[in-house]
């Protein structure tokens, strides 16, 4: 493959294939160049290729990756089986008896892989069983050239149209936009809101649990990210989400700006990565692939933790669920 430093020399990875024997023997080796590389594709074509291509496909035609969806945590078959093209999202709660949450991912970053804010709003019914279902009520992408006060005027909006129980919001950037949610400074509500608490993933001694910075002000916790994202897929393999999808728009060719398009491809991006320690433990983390970004797939996350994760929804746990087996996985 080519290295991408400034000489742009061919780097080998492996050694050359031995064709024949004897005199007759010769020596083949294979070269994969990306079609971003290679100047016989244009932008245009790269971006009607992903379009028109499955994540597979486009990762081992065009990007010239290895690439395989063994270790995805969902794929858009899962997705599918939770779309319900007969309901669409609302602007209020469906029902006042219900849970509702809220997830935010804050966007941020200049690159290519510079986010938007991701805002998921979902709705839960528990039943007498104890069993509980979960809706999508609302999932926003606000686009990054916002201004604070206009990205915090939508989020606000939202926020008493819902009146959630629960907002569950990324601590990755920072304490500052939480904070200033939790206090009412820069908001439209100047008394802030109680229901705000802040999550940062990192190493917890019990992984099924939470952890308070301060356990009287329930303002800020830890939660291991490998536990609870894995909870939620299979939440969501089980198929006790429902994604409404009869006005989700994913574009005539999955256009990338189209909000359908943008919740199945990130939704779709992370995968679980599992690497060895020096001391011989084996780790797994979540993580996605440079070029794809998985802002919404944590915004569902922080929405589902509101309702199911010990600590922050009523009573409820992810044991309840936890060792179920999903049809057809």
């Amino acid at each position: 493959m080519p290295d991408r430093g400034e000489h742009g020399a061919w780097i080998a990875q492996d050694d050359p294939e031995r064709y024949g024997t004897g005199a007759d023997a010769v020596e083949v080796r294979g070269w994969h160049i990306d079609q971003i590389t290679a100047p016989l594709h244009s932008e245009a074509d790269i971006a009607a290729k992903r379009d028109m291509k499955t994540e597979q496909e486009f990762q081992n035609e065009v990007l010239a990756q290895f690439y395989s969806p063994e270790d995805h945590l969902l794929a858009e078959r899962h997705i599918d089986a939770i779309a319900d093209d007969t309901t669409g999202l609302v602007e209020h709660p469906r029902s006042h008896d219900n849970w509702v949450t809220v997830g935010i991912d804050w966007g941020g970053g200049s690159d290519r892989k510079a986010a938007d804010t991701v805002i998921v709003v979902m709705e839960h019914t528990e039943y007498e069983d104890g069993s509980a279902e979960t809706i999508v009520d609302d999932v926003a992408f606000l686009d990054q050239s916002l201004s604070k006060q206009e990205e915090f005027r939508q989020l606000e909006e939202r926020l008493i149209a819902f009146d959630p129980d629960r907002v569950i919001v990324d601590e990755g950037y920072g304490s500052k936009r939480r904070e200033d949610l939790q206090q009412g400074s820069n908001t439209m509500d100047e008394s802030g809101y109680d229901s705000v608490i802040g999550c940062r993933f990192g190493n917890i001694s019990n992984t099924d649990k939470i952890k308070w910075k301060d356990a009287e002000e329930k303002r800020l916790f830890t939660a291991d990210k490998s536990y609870v994202a894995k909870s939620f897929v299979n939440f969501v393999k089980t198929q006790r989400l429902t994604l409404p999808t009869a006005e989700l728009d994913r574009g005539s060719h999955g256009r990338d700006e189209a909000t359908g398009t943008k919740v199945y491809r990130q939704l779709t991006a992370p995968y679980e990565e599992r690497k060895q320690t020096r001391s011989g433990r084996k780790k797994s983390t979540i993580t996605a692939k440079s070029s794809q970004n998985d802002d919404a797939f944590d915004a569902f996350v922080y929405a589902w933790m509101g309702f199911h994760i010990d600590g922050l929804g009523p009573v409820h746990t992810t044991r309840k669920f936890i060792s179920r087996d999903a049809p057809g996985v």
